[in-house]
């Protein structure tokens, strides 16, 4: 029985209990991990200086969980979700997950599994992202807005990057010999209803003009309208036919319909260049021959 037809007997408060915990545990299990390693370092969330003056809401031996751990918690949660549920029941249910995860915390820690090196390892990649993504962040939230004739520049040095190619949405079918091809072939010039179920092409997507192989272009360009379907033709030990579908024409946008994307490109690039800084004014040596070029790439 599938999960659909499980559910289809509870009522609907079960599943959206079970839909809260869910949502609850994938948010609370990042954290439960760093907090994991800051265990093992008499560390707690509860030192945090923005935390020590919110009320104490419950103690799991004597680890504290405060007011505003909750309310953190609280605001990482989809919005549809908060406004779906009142707000002191939701408050209850992240407390009650907050406490489930130091009791969970607290034995793995006493089984020993944050000194394991695997562990570990996870725990610190965990920690390193996390830093990173706020610092990021943060410096990008330092910079300012960009001018209309600072957009208009970058958007001219970078055209490349938003230059939209002709693109074709292209169907292709695939035969193993000639005969089962032409065969093919006739149903799909036909297109009898009978056929409609046999002639299913191996797949139907949009393709930019420039990524088409060689061999293909050659034969698409002798389709004229968008409903020919080109005859056989014998591709790496395979015969091949296709179809123009729809055709789109090579487009450059307006700076100014895709500005956001380019603030965003250009941030992302200051981004970058203060990262190559970073990286040029550190003491970093690299001990392996193999691996000596890998700064100058």
């Amino acid at each position: 029985m599938d999960a659909k037809h499980l559910h289809e007997g509870y009522p609907s408060g079960y599943m959206m209990r079970r839909r809260i915990a869910r949502v609850l545990t994938s948010l609370l299990l990042p954290s439960a991990l760093l907090f994991s390693a800051g265990c093992s370092n008499h560390d707690h969330p509860s030192s945090d200086e923005t935390l020590a003056s919110s009320p104490v809401l419950a103690k799991v031996g004597d680890l504290e969980i405060r007011d505003d751990e909750v309310q953190r918690e609280l605001a990482l949660l989809p919005p549809a979700l908060r406004e779906s549920i009142d707000e002191h029941q939701l408050r209850k249910k992240i407390l009650r997950q907050l406490i489930r995860r130091r009791v969970l915390t607290q034995q793995a820690t006493k089984n020993g599994l944050d000194l394991e090196p695997a562990v570990r390892w996870k725990i610190q990649r965990l920690k390193e992202n996390i830093l990173i993504e706020e610092l990021r962040a943060r410096f990008l939230r330092s910079l300012p807005e960009p001018k209309k004739d600072e957009i208009a520049k970058y958007f001219q040095a970078h055209k490349n990057r938003y230059e939209q190619p002709e693109r074709l949405r292209l169907r292709h079918w695939v035969s193993k010999n000639r005969q089962a091809a032409m065969e093919l072939w006739e149903k799909l010039r036909t297109r009898s209803s009978a056929h409609q179920n046999l002639t299913t092409p191996v797949s139907e997507r949009w393709i930019n003009v420039p990524e088409i192989p060689a061999q293909w272009r050659k034969v698409l360009s002798r389709l004229d309208k968008s409903s020919d379907v080109s005859k056989p033709v014998k591709l790496d030990e395979k015969w091949h036919i296709f179809q123009i579908v729809e055709k789109h024409s090579a487009l450059t946008p307006k700076p100014e319909d895709i500005r956001d994307q380019i603030i965003a490109d250009m941030h992302h690039d200051q981004w970058e260049t203060w990262v190559a800084s970073l990286m040029e004014h550190k003491p970093i040596r690299v001990l392996q021959a193999e691996y000596a070029d890998i700064l100058n790439d």
